[in-house]
């Protein structure tokens, strides 16, 4: 007997929420994808004739024309710049018209622009329903997920028309948008668990807001419902996914409305909110530095260059400090292998066992008296920014790789010097040959 599709929405919250809480490793994950999908796209089969998001990843020049149109008559700076498809990564990209000299102004959005956290709170109804709606509160990008599909429902009609009109379609290089068998392909990697439930977090997210709009639709009194609210049956899987896709991969942090107090009149206990920024959402990454601030005088998101650009160069900012996973999972791209300086992997600061080893006692008090006991797993990688904790691993590494007499002799000298002290600087040659060892083959059955 077939579901209906308030079953198959229910089934589907059931088996999202235990694949995320009660898949103990990535096979059984896997298999949860696999009866996800299946009631997924039962539920997308059910909804196609409601599908409301009609956008395109192909570069349409009439687009965004009407997109430049729609900036310059709202206040934006963008004489410096264009739009254009960039081949070499498919996709569309910002492009100089001008030479930006490194530190110039390249553009600037103004705040009336922006798609925000807070949009929809400016909707009693909406207050109400995010002060009752933990997910909400716990979840910030749900909120301009929400305020991006209300924009997309409202069509034509919507201030925002232009912009939503350049915004891409599809997301083939996103984890979250994987087959299971390409979600297979993360196995051993650590992109493997937050991919995986990257999907496992639509579904069950997608199911909860239908319960959370269907609950504000019976609930209100008042005949001026929300949009997202009154044309609920539009709230398909297909479109929540597109929206959650674009919140995820484009959001940035811009500084919200205070009250005289200094608290957000909008989203209390914050003083940042997350904002779809259009022109910077466009602008591909490249290794450097951050390159844009808000400016509190005109209201707007100020980018400048981080260095020369000529007439004709692709404009490029830098995303932040993060390892190829997370550009994977959030961004749908990885850099080149070696050239990410913020590759990094986990290293556990765990001693041999007193079975293991009979020195435990004395290397226990060792560790305690030159690492901090909340540092017990540790960041490395090749970049400057791992230097500190490439430091505090060589450490834990010759603590491991002392013998009885090297543990004596020290604890006799660490009355006139500090442990750390001593330990920062090599004990001898055989401890050194021997932590370096360790390390090799501690490191070698990591990878």
């Amino acid at each position: 007997m077939s579901l209906n599709l308030k079953e198959l929405i229910s089934s589907l919250k059931k088996e999202s929420l235990r694949g995320l809480h009660d898949s103990p490793d990535f096979s059984t994950k896997l298999k949860q994808v696999q009866i996800c999908s299946e009631l997924a796209d039962e539920i997308i089969s059910i909804q196609d004739k409601n599908r409301d998001v009609e956008t395109t990843s192909i570069f349409d020049a009439d687009r965004f024309s009407e997109f430049k149109r729609w900036l310059i008559s709202n206040d934006a700076n963008s004489d410096k710049i264009s739009f254009e498809f960039i081949e070499e990564l498919g996709c569309n990209g910002v492009v100089c018209t001008k030479d930006i000299p490194k530190g110039d102004l390249a553009f600037q959005v103004p705040k009336k622009t922006m798609i925000l956290q807070s949009t929809l709170l400016s909707s009693k109804i909406w207050q109400e329903i995010y002060s009752r709606e933990t997910l909400l509160q716990r979840v910030p990008h749900l909120m301009l997920c929400l305020a991006l599909l209300s924009e997309k429902i409202l069509g034509k009609t919507s201030f925002f028309e232009p912009y939503l009109d350049i915004l891409p379609s599809s997301f083939p290089t996103l984890p979250m948008m994987w087959s299971k068998n390409e979600i297979e392909m993360l196995q051993d990697t650590t992109a493997q668990i937050p991919g995986i439930d990257r999907k496992f977090n639509c579904w069950s997210y997608y199911c909860e807001i239908v319960e959370m709009l269907e609950t504000a639709a019976t609930s209100t009194k008042s005949a001026r419902l929300p949009v997202l609210v009154r044309k609920r049956h539009l709230f398909t899987l297909s479109s929540f996914t597109w929206g959650l896709c674009i919140s995820m991969t484009r959001q940035n942090r811009i500084p919200v409305a205070t009250t005289k107090a200094g608290a957000n009149a909008r989203i209390p206990g914050m003083n940042q909110e997350l904002a779809l920024i259009p022109v910077f959402d466009m602008c591909n990454h490249e290794p450097g530095i951050y390159s844009s601030s808000y400016n509190f005088k005109s209201e707007s998101l100020d980018c400048e260059a981080t260095r020369d650009f000529k007439t004709g160069d692709e404009f490029r900012i830098f995303y932040g400090r993060r390892p190829n996973a997370e550009l994977l999972v959030y961004s749908g791209f990885v850099l080149p292998a070696g050239e990410n300086e913020f590759e990094s992997f986990s290293f556990d600061l765990k001693l041999p066992t007193k079975e293991e080893d009979a020195l435990f006692p004395i290397k226990k008090l060792m560790l305690t008296r030159t690492i901090h006991p909340s540092r017990t797993k540790l960041k490395l990688g090749k970049g400057p920014f791992f230097k500190e904790d490439m430091e505090t691993v060589l450490v834990f590494a010759r603590i491991v790789s002392l013998t009885k007499e090297e543990a004596s002799g020290i604890l006799k000298n660490s009355a006139e010097q500090p442990l750390l002290e001593i330990f920062n600087s090599p004990i001898n040659e055989r401890n050194e040959e021997a932590a370096v060892k360790y390390l090799k083959e501690k490191l070698t059955l990591m990878k």
